[in-house]
């Protein structure tokens, strides 16, 4: 089912900052559209942006754990 969400609220489901958020916008990455009041709305939900939201979510994943294996990496070499 397709829906406009916040900025806010893509950001807490998708857990990423909204800095990330801004640059999928920039990028074209997701549809959205800005209100009279300049605030943004997201469309999520739909086939089409389901694989997208996957392809970003798996993404999100593979960053964080290799942000993890790098802090690791650093802590072993602070020692």
């Amino acid at each position: 089912m397709e829906e406009w969400i916040s900025l806010n609220e893509y950001s807490r489901r998708y857990k990423m900052n909204h800095v990330q958020v801004k640059k999928l916008i920039a990028e074209g990455k997701v549809d959205f559209f800005l209100t009279e009041g300049g605030y943004y709305k997201i469309k999520v939900g739909g086939q089409k942006d389901s694989k997208r939201e996957e392809a970003l979510l798996k993404e999100n994943a593979e960053l964080k754990a290799t942000l993890k294996n790098l802090q690791s990496i650093l802590n072993q070499v602070n020692v």
